[in-house]
């Protein structure tokens, strides 16, 4: 599955990517939109089975199916983001060759389990869905993004110490940027709302 490649230009370096990573990634997602429909069957007996708005609760305590409809809807929008990036990664992964990719896509998967494990459970107030989100790439994905950003446009020469720094740094730069920015707009809205 992730043998050693020969050199590879781009094209073949794609399809090496898509061909090894793409498979688990796309089955799993196909999973996690089963196991969504498969709660509906499973909750038949319940007065709205089939109507999307029985799926969300606001309350403290979500229901079971609550939480399968976010887990699914989460993988949805993670899958598609990891994906995309293990591919760009294909042609961009310098110093290292395409398996980098493929072991990203691979350990999305797994970590997806974990993630799923720490989402149901109940008791932890969703500190178990960390290990598994991390692992699986959540800030990670835009780590090698900005490592890849940076590579492409000559801001950077690619190097394992700039990929580094992007993984472990970007997560951190996010946070101290995107929450006061997020904490800006609710109080905003909550200004405007109460107008």
């Amino acid at each position: 599955l992730i043998e050693p490649p020969p050199e590879m230009d781009g094209p073949t370096a794609l399809s090496y990517v898509l061909i090894r990573a793409g498979p688990p990634v796309l089955l799993f997602q196909w999973i996690a939109n089963e196991m969504q429909a498969v709660s509906n069957v499973v909750d038949a007996k319940s007065s709205h089975p089939w109507t999307p708005s029985a799926h969300f609760n606001d309350g403290p305590r979500p229901t079971w199916r609550v939480l399968f409809s976010r887990l699914q809807a989460n993988t949805s929008e993670q899958t598609a983001v990891t994906l995309g990036t293990a591919l760009v990664m294909s042609q961009c992964a310098a110093p290292w060759d395409a398996r980098v990719a493929v072991g990203w896509a691979l350990c999305f998967v797994v970590s997806r389990v974990v993630y799923a494990v720490g989402y149901m459970d109940r008791g932890s107030n969703g500190l178990w869905r960390l290990p598994g989100l991390i692992a699986g790439g959540f800030w990670g994905n835009a780590g090698a993004l900005v490592y890849m950003v940076l590579v492409v446009t000559g801001c950077a020469a690619p190097s394992v110490t700039a990929a580094f720094a992007c993984y472990l740094g970007t997560a951190p730069a996010l946070v101290i940027t995107l929450f006061p920015l997020v904490g800006a707009i609710k109080a905003a809205d909550t200004k405007a709302s109460t107008a």
